[in-house]
């Protein structure tokens, strides 16, 4: 693996995956990993700092995270259990969530320094830049990391998980602030301001700080933005399985795509052109969509996106991106 070291900060669990008629399969999950294993599948070079426990679940996350070759940097506290998230399929494969939380992730900065790992992009979002516990040390360092590393953030919305409406929408406010990249799904912004357009969202983003918004629609397909520009992409199109994982692929392939052409790091923070923008949406449009053809959060490697991109492109029925990972 060459290019840029990508840091990935938070949750790491185990999704228990109830299908509509009641069967019940565990399997890693949590957004922040799928995006590091994701982006691992897809050549960078990943770290995870999250929170796991020494119970039978821990060991399934850990060897997961492992078998693709993501750095494993532990934040947590072992004599805690797992985090769990419940996930409910309705028949049209997307999925509703409960969380069992419980293991933070903590001390990052300092993890982050001894693990030995290059960090020249941090990815943060999710639970973890959300939960009481823990999105004030995340911020804190990704603040701390800012002037040597190029940041992403991915909300990614769980109105469920006990924080506010107002205060969720400052927590990304501060993240969005410090980011670089930022993606989110119409679904995330819908929640967070009901009823305000969403290229004002966009729009409000961009003057904070970012260089690039992307939000993703579902079978409206993705949405980048830059400073002037706007760029709207097709969805790509397949026969869904699930939407589970879908857009920490989409995410991952954006990571990827600006490590390929040298845009992550200290010293490449600038904003994509049009043609640029919609060859990165389309790049990570077909991440996303061969990921919900298969079940639960299987995003692919590059050799897949290589061979399958142009048929999944044209193939029968859609892939929402906008689902939630």
């Amino acid at each position: 693996m060459t290019g840029a070291g990508l840091a990935v900060v938070g949750e790491s669990l185990v999704d228990v995956i109830i299908d509509p008629g009641g069967g019940r399969v565990v399997r890693p999950g949590g957004s922040p990993m799928n995006v590091a294993i994701a982006a691992a599948r897809l050549g960078m070079r990943a770290s995870l700092a999250t929170a796991i426990g020494d119970d039978e679940h821990g060991a399934l996350v850990r060897e997961h995270i492992r078998r693709d070759g993501v750095t494993l940097i532990e934040c947590g506290r072992q004599d805690r259990a797992t985090n769990e998230a419940i996930a409910s399929l309705a028949p049209d494969g997307s999925a509703s969530y409960a969380f069992r939380l419980g293991n933070t992730v903590t001390d990052i900065d300092r993890a982050l320094t001894t693990a030995g790992v290059d960090v020249d992009h941090i990815h943060t979002g999710s639970l973890t830049a959300a939960t009481d516990a823990e999105w004030a040390e995340a911020l804190a360092v990704v603040r701390a990391w800012r002037p040597r590393a190029t940041v992403s953030y991915d909300p990614n919305c769980r109105p469920d998980i006990g924080v506010t409406r107002t205060e969720y929408r400052e927590r990304v406010s501060a993240f969005v602030a410090e980011a670089n990249i930022v993606k989110a799904s119409d679904e995330d912004l819908s929640w967070l301001f009901p009823g305000e357009d969403h290229d004002a969202v966009a729009a409000r983003w961009l003057a904070a700080g970012p260089q690039l918004v992307v939000i993703t629609r579902g079978d409206a397909g993705p949405v980048g933005y830059g400073s002037g520009l706007r760029v709207a992409r097709p969805a790509s199109r397949v026969i869904v399985a699930d939407t589970v994982g879908a857009g920490d692929s989409f995410m991952a392939a954006m990571l990827a795509w600006h490590d390929d052409h040298g845009l992550l790091g200290e010293n490449a923070r600038r904003q994509l052109d049009a043609e640029e923008l919609g060859a990165m949406l389309d790049f990570a449009s077909v991440a996303a969509a061969i990921t919900c053809t298969r079940s639960g959060a299987d995003s692919p490697r590059r050799d897949e996106l290589r061979e399958r991109g142009e048929a999944v492109q044209h193939a029968p029925g859609f892939a929402p991106h906008s689902a939630k990972a």
